[in-house]
């Protein structure tokens, strides 16, 4: 329990990050299949819109998948690339939607946003009263999450850095965490920790 619940501080620090991290994992493309199909049932989208859509990004897909395995560009070209191709299918997306749908879906975005600021906010809550942290504590938290957040998104944009080094970073940045937050609790509290591990 007294990792988890060093980890689960270190999750709410890094959530973005570890998102982007695991992408490429099937619960993350069933993650992200889902909230396509219930974003496209709100848009409500015609048919000849949903296979425009999936046209383009079937394409997405193909050139993704082309850029990825070109071992002749650098790191920081084929992330160039990527953007600029995430970039256009957002456009073309975009043109194929009406302005109402585009309303709504600058809505869900926001929304969504919204949503995950106030699960964070919650988990912090919980981490609270389980473990008696003081107000300070939680502003020390917050201030280190922000701190990491930045530092995470500083590393995935360093173009030098091979996507090896960038996971190695990440990850080494990920440790120092969990180590200030160990240093952020009292002793009482890391021993409740240890009785809720037991």
């Amino acid at each position: 329990m007294k990792k988890f619940i060093i980890l689960a501080i270190v999750a709410i620090a890094t959530t973005t990050s570890v998102e982007a991290q695991r992408n490429g994992s099937p619960k993350a493309r069933k993650s992200g299949s889902m909230a396509v199909h219930k974003i496209g049932t709100k848009l409500n989208l015609s048919d000849n819109q949903k296979t425009q859509i999936k046209t383009i990004n079937t394409n997405f897909k193909t050139q993704a998948q082309t850029i990825k395995s070109n071992d002749a560009l650098t790191q920081g070209d084929a992330k160039k690339q990527l953007n600029a191709l995430q970039e256009q299918r957002k456009t073309s997306v975009q043109n194929v939607l009406t302005t109402e749908q585009k309303n709504t879906l600058e809505q869900a975005k926001q929304e969504h946003k919204k949503d995950r600021t106030e699960k964070q906010e919650n988990r912090f809550e919980k981490m609270k009263t389980k473990l008696n942290l003081s107000d300070e504590q939680v502003t020390k938290f917050k201030a280190q999450q922000q701190a990491t957040k930045q530092k995470v998104e500083e590393i995935k944009n360093n173009t030098a850095l091979t996507k090896q080094e960038q996971q190695q970073q990440i990850r080494a940045l990920l440790q120092n965490q969990k180590s200030q937050v160990k240093e952020l609790l009292t002793p009482e509290q890391l021993e409740l920790m240890k009785k809720r591990k037991g």
